[in-house]
């Protein structure tokens, strides 16, 4: 693991002060950032034809402070063409107790081959229209937000008066329309890079507390990032299910009178 950043703070008189603070108002130091994705109407079935959205949900732990969050979106790794994105939203601007969190280029999306980052692929703005024809393993990527630039101290001090706040918000909506029968992951690409630049990305600072006298504020760890896949799945509707059902069992009952008059013809005739 390449060597993380590391700012270290002794403690004075000014940050003594700041460490009493958080050692009040952080009772706990432990990485919690990550991503979860939640369905809005709280199922992750569905039928053929509807369309399920799902909440893209930023969490941020007490001794986190997020500058990037860009989490690009993939399915159908699998094969197949189980969903297709028709819709994505942002919100304008978050805050994260009095620390705004804005996109950094709103509304504006790509749809991508998670295996071919480099090659064409569909870009649009304002929110559509969304014409995903990919068959296959697809990328969404949008969901970026930014947060202002903030100096090691300041970042001491803005944990310590409540400035910084933890928790759980939303970054984003996806609108899937349940194209066909089966069922996929929607899950998080993989870090971006040189090849991968519609990959997830994070970066921000963390504490770490060294003894009784010492503060370290460190690059937030993006190996240990919390990213929850969700698993999807399409049925038939109910009324494709129920003919299918009552089509088999017509097929079953002809089968029987099939059988059982082949049964009676070839019984020996009685006079």
């Amino acid at each position: 693991m390449p060597e993380r950043d590391r700012s270290r703070l002794p403690i004075g008189a000014t940050t003594f002060f700041t460490s009493f603070l958080l050692t009040l108002l952080i009772p706990g130091i432990g990485g919690a950032v990550g991503v979860t994705l939640t369905p809005v109407g709280g199922s992750a079935t569905g039928f053929v034809g509807q369309v399920l959205t799902i909440g893209v949900d930023l969490t941020i732990g007490d001794d986190e402070f997020v500058t990037i969050a860009d989490p690009s979106l993939v399915w159908d790794l699998e094969g197949g063409n189980v969903l297709d994105v028709v819709g994505a939203t942002q919100p304008g601007t978050i805050f994260a107790g009095d620390i705004p969190l804005s996109p950094l280029s709103a509304s504006t999306w790509r749809v991508f081959d998670p295996d071919d980052q480099l090659g064409d692929g569909m870009s649009f703005s304002n929110d559509g229209p969304f014409g995903d024809t990919r068959v296959g393993a697809t990328g969404l990527w949008g969901f970026e937000m930014t947060s202002a630039l903030i100096t090691d101290d300041q970042l001491i001090e803005f944990f310590g008066d409540g400035t910084i706040q933890p928790g759980t918000y939303r970054i984003g909506t996806l609108d899937l329309l349940l194209r066909s029968i089966g069922s996929t992951t929607l899950t998080f690409g993989g870090p971006a890079g040189q090849d991968a630049p519609y990959g997830t990305f994070f970066t921000g600072r963390e504490i770490v507390r060294i003894g009784q006298d010492e503060l370290e504020l460190v690059d937030l760890d993006v190996t240990g990032i919390g990213l929850a896949s969700l698993g999807i799945t399409v049925v038939p509707e109910p009324g494709t299910a129920l003919l299918l059902g009552l089509g088999l069992a017509g097929l079953a009952i002809a089968g029987r009178r099939g059988e059982a008059a082949a049964r009676d013809r070839s019984r020996p005739s009685t006079v």
